[in-house]
């Protein structure tokens, strides 16, 4: 064999080690230690920073910077699209009807229909809204413009499932309620669970230094409150967690427990009857500003699920164990309902992991 065979050779069996390697180091950067269920392509317009299922199961809304998408989970296939800005505030207000907030205009609380993604309606009262739940008959959010203090911070709100009928909106005073005042933060983020058939708490965390704030919300004829609140929901301010900026804090289906994500990690905090008080912590350093969705908790509360900024830890609630890790950078988490998936939003799209 000649000296220049031999070299060229030699540069093909490097490049072909280096291949190796890099393929190998893919591997283990992305491997997950739970098995992946499905996937769906982020396709040609960005990744996703929200991501919800439908309560059936069935379906997947996605919000990116330019649209709102509804994918159909048995075929993988995408069934309508809404080419416009959105925020990452969507809700399933029942199995048919899609809450969302455009982030252009004034961000009413717009209506959609799960069909074929039709206007259905909006309400204004909600105008501003920065984040939106829904638990049993109510729609909690944050942001409401409508509802700004005397510094013109926008406010939490309640609405009523069943006033979100079309286009028909009752006046503040029959629908909307300011819940947790905060003289000098607007709030960020929203929580809420049924303890009771007629009883809910709320967590809303604020976007300064401003405390967390959880509250109990009663429904009833006879108590009130006076002002914008409707005469059915009493409201009782319960407890004020002091939370470092950026961290975020959401309760547990039950209202049992409740969790909170700071930089420096995750706590979990009980009801002890009258307050939540701190029972474990799981330290990690996490990247608190980064955009999107970054703390779950699944339906049955036996999952805790949470982005680091370079990967999504997945801990048992009771003790806040680490159970393993997908190692991949994640913009937005939910649980399936029936809490056997968690989905996630990376830079190739979402992807599903079986958590058993």
């Amino acid at each position: 064999m000649s000296l220049a065979v031999f070299i060229q050779n030699r540069k093909w069996f490097v490049l072909l080690a280096i291949l190796t390697v890099l393929v190998l180091l893919l591997f283990v950067i992305t491997r997950s230690d739970f098995e992946a269920a499905w996937s769906l392509p982020a396709g040609e317009s960005g990744n996703y920073y929200e991501i919800r299922i439908s309560p059936d199961g069935e379906c997947l809304l996605g919000v990116k910077n330019n649209r709102l998408e509804l994918f159909d989970l048995k075929s993988k296939q995408r069934k309508w699209q809404i080419d416009k800005s959105f925020l990452p505030a969507i809700a399933w207000l029942d199995n048919e009807r899609i809450l969302a907030v455009p982030s252009e205009g004034t961000r009413d609380l717009m209506i959609y229909s799960r069909e074929e993604g039709t206007l259905l309606g909006k309400t204004i009262y909600a105008a501003g809204c920065t984040d939106v739940s829904c638990c049993g008959e109510l729609v909690v959010g944050t942001g409401g413009d409508t509802l700004k203090d005397f510094l013109g911070f926008g406010q939490p709100f309640v609405l009523r499932r069943a006033d979100l009928r079309g286009f028909v909106c009752k006046d503040a005073d029959g629908e909307v309620q300011l819940i947790l005042d905060c003289d000098d933060a607007s709030g960020r983020s929203i929580t809420a669970c049924r303890i009771e058939d007629d009883q809910y708490r709320i967590a809303v965390t604020y976007d300064s230094h401003c405390p967390a704030k959880i509250c109990t919300l009663t429904m009833t004829e006879e108590s009130g409150i006076h002002g914008r609140c409707p005469p059915s929901i009493k409201v009782d301010l319960i407890q004020e967690m002091a939370v470092p900026d950026g961290s975020r804090v959401i309760l547990s289906t039950d209202g049992r427990f409740l969790v909170m994500l700071s930089s420096d990690g995750l706590s979990r905090y009980d009801w002890a009857g009258s307050d939540y008080q701190q029972k474990s912590q799981f330290k990690t350093p996490i990247d608190v500003n980064a955009d999107g969705k970054c703390l779950a908790i699944s339906p049955d509360n036996h999952w805790i699920a949470c982005c680091t900024g370079s990967e999504v830890l997945v801990l048992n609630s009771t003790d806040l164990r680490l159970t393993g890790r997908i190692r991949s950078a994640a913009y937005a988490l939910c649980f399936t309902p029936d809490s056997r998936q968690l989905a996630i939003a990376q830079d190739m799209g979402v992807s599903a992991f079986y958590m058993e």
